[in-house]
């Protein structure tokens, strides 16, 4: 098939499937394959035989269709209920084996519907879109749309490989973990961090940190060599000489040493990568063992199109697509919900004398704050959080300590001997985190706060402070946050509470009361807390 611009070539064609090519000029081709699966699932046995023959492996790929099987309770509304088949099994199996994963995407959730009224009506999601690793490797965005059913049982899908403004983020410089595998990063970190600068101790920290930041970004950009054309090229050539030199002819000595230094300059490049790609992946359950470069890549690669917010539902189901727009509902909503109140305070309780701070506790807690303590609380801090504004890790500090520490220490203990932060350091990268899948309203997303390293850093030395006097002070009655007790013992007492009601003989009867306040910590007055 050919349209002037695409060129689509069929490779292979059954009564459960068409696989061809999408030909587009100046891009790599694309394996697609259009499914529309038999309801029979031992019929439907094929089309995972024909994947796992490798359609999806090795090329950018995309599977899409009716495949006429649901996965989990929420593809069906209406009808029968849901069961777990065969068919739901196998296909789940074929698309891990194959390296099939499905992007979040927005609009409705059911594809088909059987257009009947009121109780007959069912609504099921048979039609999906997956994508290969190499395939979300090679888009930087990508975004699937359910868009209206109108004369057809099913609705269109559309798949959106990017546009011209949909990458709107700020650029902001970050520091990267692989950079410490180079020679040259601690050459330049001690040449910009030493450099004189004048000022208070929060300027000169402020200063410094800025300066050596851009110093190795621009570095990187400039002399640093893209990654994976790097792994690609070492390859070949470890491949070339690795065949030659088991030949009738075999290698000469140079050649030798060079396949020696070429594995080695291979096996860094690997690890280089798996440090990019593992700082990018967010998989906190990961610990330190085999590399997988590929796991990590594929984790980020998923997250990329996840992060992306490309329609909004706001005010009378209006659909929201500009931006600019899902950029102003988001403060309309935010900004409603959060507007502070005056709280009436006459009448307030005293607090307990049991649950003030005993003076010599209270002079530990105000004694002044030592470098030994400061290193403490970083050495706490996980290295690859996401960074706030100033764009360090945790990672940073823990590797270049003994340079930075003098002005990271004096900036901190002014900060706690004065009481006075630096307006700066409370400034923080404000993050929307969907709380389900396929979030498309604003109260479906949980706004985060990204704050700097010295923020957190000052937060952690406050924190091991106060740790060993929490228990003492907070009332028995809060279950949760504290170290040693936990929510499911209230959880136990009201399961207690309400078999006593069940076994009661009273004449007079029981009653409880349940109360859920919905934000219930964003919804405390500052007032209340002084």
């Amino acid at each position: 098939m050919r349209t002037g611009v695409v060129d689509f070539v069929v490779h292979e064609d059954d009564s459960q499937w068409i696989v061809g090519s999408v030909r587009i000029p100046g891009l790599p081709d694309w394996m697609v394959a259009f499914v529309y699966a038999d309801t029979d699932p031992h019929v439907r046995r094929k089309i995972w035989e024909m994947l796992a023959r490798g359609v999806a492996l090795d090329s950018p790929t995309i599977i899409d269709g009716d495949f006429n099987c649901t996965l989990c309770p929420k593809d069906k509304k209406g009808g029968r209920p849901f069961a777990y088949s065969l068919g739901a099994r196998e296909m789940e199996d074929a698309l891990l084996a194959n390296d099939l994963q499905e992007l979040p995407f927005v609009g409705p959730h059911h594809t088909w519907c059987n257009n009947q009224p009121g109780a007959s009506r069912v609504l099921v999601r048979l039609d999906c879109m997956f994508l290969n690793s190499v395939g979300l490797a090679l888009v930087q965005l990508a975004s699937i749309r359910h868009l209206t059913r109108i004369s057809s049982d099913h609705l269109p899908i559309l798949l959106q490989l990017g546009s011209p403004n949909s990458d709107r983020r700020s650029r902001l410089f970050r520091f990267e973990d692989v950079w410490l595998s180079y020679p040259m990063c601690s050459k330049l970190v001690q040449r910009n961090w030493n450099q004189a600068d004048l000022g208070s101790v929060a300027e000169v920290l402020k200063r410094k940190w800025s300066r050596t930041l851009r110093a190795l970004f621009f570095w990187s950009k400039n002399k640093l060599k893209d990654l994976g054309a790097l792994k690609s090229q070492l390859e070949a050539e470890v491949a070339d000489l690795q065949v030659r030199e088991v030949s009738a002819t075999g290698i000469s000595e140079d050649e030798n040493h060079t396949l020696i230094l070429k594995a080695k300059e291979l096996a860094a490049t690997l690890g280089r990568l798996e440090s990019w790609w593992k700082q990018r992946a967010k998989a906190r359950w990961i610990k330190e063992g085999d590399a997988n470069t590929t796991y990590f890549h594929s984790m980020a690669s998923n997250r990329r199109p996840a992060n992306r917010i490309v329609q909004l539902t706001y005010g009378e189901e209006d659909l929201v697509e500009d931006p600019d727009q899902i950029e102003l509902a988001f403060m309309d909503f935010f900004s409603n919900k959060w507007t502070g109140e005056t709280p009436d305070l006459s009448g307030w309780p005293a607090l307990p004398q049991s649950q003030k701070v005993p003076p010599a506790a209270a002079t530990l807690l105000a004694a002044d704050i030592s470098d030994k303590e400061i290193w403490a609380a970083i050495r706490d801090l996980k290295p690859n959080r996401s960074p706030g504004r100033d764009g360090m890790t945790a990672s940073f500090l823990h590797s270049f300590w003994l340079t930075i520490k003098k002005e990271v220490c004096s900036a901190l203990q002014e900060f706690f001997r004065t009481g006075l932060m630096p307006p700066e350091w409370k400034e923080t990268l404000v993050v929307l985190i969907p709380k389900v899948p396929n979030a498309a309203q604003p109260d479906k997303f949980r706004p985060i706060s990204l704050c700097q390293t010295i923020y957190k850093v000052a937060a952690k030395v406050l924190i091991r402070r106060l740790h060993p006097l929490l228990p003492s002070l907070v009332s028995l009655e809060q279950g949760a946050f504290v170290p040693g007790r936990s929510i499911s013992h209230h959880c136990f007492l009201a399961q207690e509470i309400m078999h006593k009601f069940r076994v009661s003989t009273a004449r007079s009867g029981f009653m409880a009361i349940k109360i859920d306040m919905a934000q219930a910590y964003d919804k405390i007055a500052w007032g209340t807390l002084q």
